[in-house]
Protein backbone atom coordinates (compact mmCIF):
# COMPACT_ATOMS: atom_id res chain seq x y z
CA UNK A 1 0.00 0.00 0.00
CA UNK A 2 0.74 3.75 0.02
CA UNK A 3 1.33 3.85 3.97
CA UNK A 4 4.68 2.64 3.49
CA UNK A 5 5.76 5.08 1.16
CA UNK A 6 4.31 7.54 2.29
CA UNK A 7 6.58 6.94 6.25
CA UNK A 8 9.40 7.22 3.65
CA UNK A 9 8.69 10.53 2.77
CA UNK A 10 8.85 11.50 6.67
CA UNK A 11 12.14 9.71 7.13
CA UNK A 12 11.59 6.10 7.84
CA UNK A 13 12.75 3.23 5.90
CA UNK A 14 10.19 0.28 4.80
CA UNK A 15 11.06 -2.92 4.16
CA UNK A 16 9.03 -5.71 2.10
CA UNK A 17 8.64 -8.07 4.43
CA UNK A 18 6.83 -10.24 6.98
CA UNK A 19 8.11 -10.32 10.62
CA UNK A 20 7.67 -12.10 13.50
CA UNK A 21 8.38 -11.01 17.33
CA UNK A 22 10.88 -13.41 19.18
CA UNK A 23 11.90 -12.89 22.64
CA UNK A 24 14.37 -10.46 21.93
CA UNK A 25 13.23 -8.60 19.03
CA UNK A 26 12.12 -8.84 15.64
CA UNK A 27 12.95 -11.31 13.42
CA UNK A 28 12.01 -9.87 9.43
CA UNK A 29 11.60 -12.51 6.44
CA UNK A 30 11.69 -11.10 3.12
CA UNK A 31 12.18 -12.65 0.00
CA UNK A 32 11.18 -12.62 -3.89
CA UNK A 33 9.56 -15.93 -3.06
CA UNK A 34 6.63 -14.67 -0.71
CA UNK A 35 5.05 -18.09 -0.15
CA UNK A 36 8.17 -18.61 1.17
CA UNK A 37 8.55 -15.99 3.13
CA UNK A 38 5.08 -17.00 4.08
CA UNK A 39 6.00 -20.59 5.49
CA UNK A 40 8.98 -18.64 7.41
CA UNK A 41 6.25 -16.40 9.10
CA UNK A 42 4.10 -20.03 9.95
CA UNK A 43 7.48 -21.90 11.23
CA UNK A 44 8.15 -18.12 13.85
CA UNK A 45 4.72 -18.47 14.96
CA UNK A 46 4.56 -22.60 15.40
CA UNK A 47 8.31 -21.59 17.91
CA UNK A 48 5.35 -18.96 19.47
CA UNK A 49 6.70 -15.36 17.99
CA UNK A 50 4.14 -13.61 17.30
CA UNK A 51 3.42 -12.14 14.04
CA UNK A 52 4.29 -8.06 13.57
CA UNK A 53 4.44 -7.46 9.85
CA UNK A 54 2.21 -8.60 7.25
CA UNK A 55 3.85 -6.96 3.95
CA UNK A 56 5.51 -3.95 5.32
CA UNK A 57 8.61 -3.29 7.88
CA UNK A 58 8.59 -0.38 9.14
CA UNK A 59 12.23 0.50 10.16
CA UNK A 60 13.23 3.37 12.68
CA UNK A 61 16.84 4.14 11.80
CA UNK A 62 18.16 6.88 14.24
CA UNK A 63 20.24 5.16 16.60
CA UNK A 64 19.82 1.45 17.13
CA UNK A 65 17.73 0.02 14.15
CA UNK A 66 13.78 -0.30 15.50
CA UNK A 67 10.77 -2.00 13.67
CA UNK A 68 7.45 0.20 14.43
CA UNK A 69 4.07 0.13 14.20
CA UNK A 70 1.87 1.67 11.45
CA UNK A 71 0.77 5.00 12.81
CA UNK A 72 -2.38 4.90 11.26
CA UNK A 73 -3.68 1.14 10.80
CA UNK A 74 -6.75 -0.19 10.74
CA UNK A 75 -8.42 -1.57 14.15
CA UNK A 76 -8.19 -5.12 12.93
CA UNK A 77 -4.62 -5.18 12.70
CA UNK A 78 -3.68 -4.30 16.36
CA UNK A 79 -2.78 -7.84 16.28
CA UNK A 80 0.22 -6.63 14.17
CA UNK A 81 1.30 -3.85 16.38
CA UNK A 82 4.86 -4.52 18.21
CA UNK A 83 5.96 -2.90 21.46
CA UNK A 84 6.69 0.98 20.69
CA UNK A 85 10.69 0.59 19.51
CA UNK A 86 11.26 -2.85 19.56
CA UNK A 87 14.90 -3.76 18.44
CA UNK A 88 15.33 -5.22 15.23
CA UNK A 89 17.59 -8.60 15.57
CA UNK A 90 17.82 -10.25 12.17
CA UNK A 91 16.75 -9.84 8.75
CA UNK A 92 16.29 -13.48 7.02
CA UNK A 93 16.22 -13.20 3.14
CA UNK A 94 14.50 -16.01 1.46
CA UNK A 95 15.57 -17.49 -1.94
CA UNK A 96 13.62 -20.07 -3.35
CA UNK A 97 16.85 -22.54 -5.12
CA UNK A 98 17.31 -26.22 -5.74
CA UNK A 99 18.62 -27.27 -2.42
CA UNK A 100 19.17 -31.07 -0.56
CA UNK A 101 19.11 -29.26 2.82
CA UNK A 102 17.84 -25.80 3.64
CA UNK A 103 20.75 -23.72 3.59
CA UNK A 104 21.53 -20.42 6.07
CA UNK A 105 24.22 -17.88 5.10
CA UNK A 106 25.13 -15.06 6.80
CA UNK A 107 25.72 -11.88 4.48
CA UNK A 108 27.88 -9.12 4.74
CA UNK A 109 28.93 -5.91 3.26
CA UNK A 110 27.98 -5.47 -0.09
CA UNK A 111 26.28 -8.59 -0.29
CA UNK A 112 23.37 -7.68 2.68
CA UNK A 113 22.89 -4.51 1.05
CA UNK A 114 22.28 -5.58 -2.79
CA UNK A 115 20.24 -8.31 -0.92
CA UNK A 116 18.20 -6.29 1.20
CA UNK A 117 17.93 -3.08 -1.22
CA UNK A 118 15.83 -5.26 -3.32
CA UNK A 119 13.01 -5.51 -1.33
CA UNK A 120 13.12 -1.91 -0.05
CA UNK A 121 9.94 0.53 -0.49
CA UNK A 122 10.79 3.35 -2.40
CA UNK A 123 9.61 6.60 -2.33
CA UNK A 124 11.02 8.53 -5.18
CA UNK A 125 13.34 6.55 -7.41
CA UNK A 126 14.21 9.47 -9.63
CA UNK A 127 15.55 11.99 -6.98
CA UNK A 128 18.97 11.89 -6.09
CA UNK A 129 18.66 13.27 -2.66
CA UNK A 130 15.88 10.36 -1.83
CA UNK A 131 18.44 7.67 -3.40
CA UNK A 132 21.29 8.82 -1.43
CA UNK A 133 19.21 8.50 1.40
CA UNK A 134 18.13 5.22 0.89
CA UNK A 135 21.52 3.87 0.36
CA UNK A 136 22.72 5.77 3.26
CA UNK A 137 19.92 4.17 5.57
CA UNK A 138 20.80 0.90 4.27
CA UNK A 139 24.25 0.86 4.80
CA UNK A 140 23.61 1.93 8.09
CA UNK A 141 20.80 -0.78 8.17
CA UNK A 142 23.38 -3.44 7.22
CA UNK A 143 26.23 -2.23 9.73
CA UNK A 144 23.99 -3.31 12.53
CA UNK A 145 21.74 -5.78 12.00
CA UNK A 146 22.41 -9.41 11.06
CA UNK A 147 21.46 -9.99 7.88
CA UNK A 148 20.99 -13.82 6.59
CA UNK A 149 19.75 -15.53 3.24
CA UNK A 150 18.21 -18.66 3.76
CA UNK A 151 17.88 -21.11 0.71
CA UNK A 152 14.85 -23.24 0.58
CA UNK A 153 13.64 -25.32 -1.66
CA UNK A 154 10.30 -24.69 -3.24
CA UNK A 155 6.73 -27.15 -2.57
CA UNK A 156 5.28 -28.33 0.19
CA UNK A 157 7.91 -29.32 2.11
CA UNK A 158 8.73 -25.09 3.06
CA UNK A 159 7.26 -25.27 6.07
CA UNK A 160 9.01 -28.42 7.53
CA UNK A 161 11.89 -27.11 6.42
CA UNK A 162 11.33 -23.95 7.43
CA UNK A 163 10.18 -25.05 11.05
CA UNK A 164 13.70 -27.40 11.27
CA UNK A 165 15.82 -24.48 10.47
CA UNK A 166 14.61 -21.93 12.69
CA UNK A 167 14.62 -24.71 15.54
CA UNK A 168 17.99 -24.74 15.02
CA UNK A 169 18.73 -21.04 14.85
CA UNK A 170 16.30 -19.44 17.20
CA UNK A 171 18.57 -19.94 20.38
CA UNK A 172 22.43 -19.51 18.60
CA UNK A 173 20.95 -16.59 16.08
CA UNK A 174 18.15 -14.98 16.56
CA UNK A 175 18.95 -14.71 20.57
CA UNK A 176 22.53 -14.10 20.63
CA UNK A 177 22.09 -11.42 17.52
CA UNK A 178 20.05 -9.28 19.70
CA UNK A 179 23.08 -9.14 22.66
Amino acid sequence: GAVPIILQARGWEALHARAGLAPRGVVGLCGAADSAAFALTYALDRLGYRQCADSALLLNLRGVVRVESYPFRRPSSSALEVTPAERLCALFVVVLAPANLPRLKRLAGAEAFSALVAHAYCFNPVDPEAKRRLVANYVSLVSQVPIYQLELEGGPQQVAAAQLILDAVSTTVLVSAAR
